[in-house]
């Protein structure tokens, strides 16, 4: 039986997941069992698992009907062998330490969970890469939380480290999650899931131990950076883990006079969050029910009294702060439109792709759309997909060099 079961959830990452398999694959530490889920891809990515399986035997495919992510991780956690859980997103990719540093930390100190600190990297169209990290460094090299400590810390990891609310950056004891009372990712949020699994498991948590190691690369491709995802009634999911985090702190008397502003602190980011929402283009709500509902959220006791009780605030949104106050939904909807355009032109200014193509680009576009039309399967019809989504994307100057640099790769390792 392998000692630790890593869970891929995988819905249509063609272009990307054989970079996160071979990542887990070629850890340090070997007695693991890979588990990918593919989540109903409609495109190349079951076949791509399915070379894998066939490959390395520590590599197991679950193929279930489209589910969503949080579905796809609760079939994971059924078919797991291991003593120990980890998750990694498909589109993700790990250090070759990973599992390892991990595993050596729970067993040392004996704990409950593993917390490690995370690299994120935004790839630009211009080939450039942006660095970024959530880390719990101001906690030192390795930090082992017991017992309330660790609970009267949570507000402030929350609030400082951004490492808590995903579960990728985690390991977790199964014997845990399988207990009496088993924790499962809530199938019925579309927001929210992954943060009340992890209060869920901290609850039955006595140590929790916190590594500065920037052991989990957290991805950020142009597609996903240049469109905005809408999730309708996002703060009802926003309202559970709120409420989740309070009835936990205080069961665990932990809310202090020290940690209540980075309680309000993250109960303020979230609200704005979901009222943002409303901006999205996505958004098909009417002008006159967006602001129902933003009323309707401005009027719960647990946004009033964060707003009340925070201590630090984006500079950008702090024209909103009088405006949630009064309960004046209407300038507050007009101010978020006007922040969600100034947003949404940085966005553009950073990941903006290939304006205006050259001939040259449009002719090399037309010729790999016909070659994708004569060859229908294949090498030639997966290279010429990917060439042209980078031709489109980046630009021709951006895809010669990827594609040179491809080849010196190939002629380095023949040598």
């Amino acid at each position: 039986m392998p000692k630790v079961s890593i869970i891929v959830p995988v819905y249509n990452v063609q272009d990307k997941v054989g970079w996160c398999i071979n990542s887990i694959l070629k850890q340090t530490y070997r007695d693991i069992e890979l588990i990918l889920v593919n989540d109903g891809s409609t495109d190349d990515s079951l076949r791509i698992l399915k070379n894998y399986e066939r490959l390395d035997d520590r590599v197991k495919v679950i193929d279930i009907p489209n589910g969503g992510v949080s579905n796809a991780r609760n079939i994971g956690i059924k078919y797991a062998q291991g003593e120990y859980l980890q998750f990694v997103d498909s589109d993700d990719v790990v250090d070759t330490e990973y599992t390892k540093t991990m595993l050596q930390a729970m067993e040392s100190h004996h704990a409950d969970s593993v917390v490690c600190s995370v690299a994120v990297k935004t790839m630009l169209p211009s080939n450039k890469i942006l660095h970024a990290k959530f880390s719990c460094e101001f906690l030192g090299q390795e930090c082992m939380l017991e017992g309330q400590t660790f609970f009267r810390m949570l507000p402030a990891l929350i609030w400082k480290s951004y490492t808590i609310e995903s579960p990728v950056n985690k390991l977790y004891k199964k014997s845990v999650i399988m207990g009496s009372e088993p924790i499962r990712f809530r199938k019925t949020l579309q927001y929210g899931e992954d943060f009340l699994f992890n209060l869920e498991y901290f609850e039955k948590c006595e140590k929790v131990v916190f590594l500065s190691n920037l052991l989990y690369y957290y991805m950020i491709w142009p597609v996903q950076s240049l469109s905005k995802r809408y999730i309708p009634n996002l703060y009802q999911g926003q309202e559970i883990q709120l409420k989740k985090l309070r009835e936990l702190l205080s069961q665990k008397n932990a809310i202090t006079s020290d940690n209540e502003c980075y309680i309000a602190d993250y109960e303020v980011g979230q609200v704005i969050k979901s009222i943002l929402s409303f901006a999205n283009e996505r958004c098909t709500l009417t002008e006159a029910e967006k602001k129902q509902q933003i009323e309707q959220i401005l009027r719960k006791e647990l946004v009033q009294n964060a707003f009340e009780k925070y201590d630090q605030i984006e500079p950008e949104y702090e024209v909103l702060v009088p405006l949630v106050k009064k309960l004046d939904a209407e300038s507050l909807l007009e101010q978020i439109y006007t922040i969600a355009a100034m947003q949404d032109e940085r966005r553009k200014q950073i990941y903006s792709v290939a304006p205006n193509p050259s001939k040259a680009n449009q002719r090399l576009v037309a010729f790999l759309q016909m070659l994708q039309k004569v060859f229908k399967k294949g090498f030639i019809h997966k290279w010429a997909k990917i060439t042209e989504l980078n031709l489109k994307t980046v630009g021709l100057r951006v895809t010669l060099e990827r594609m040179k640099t491809k080849v010196f790769k190939v002629l380095h390792i023949k040598q």
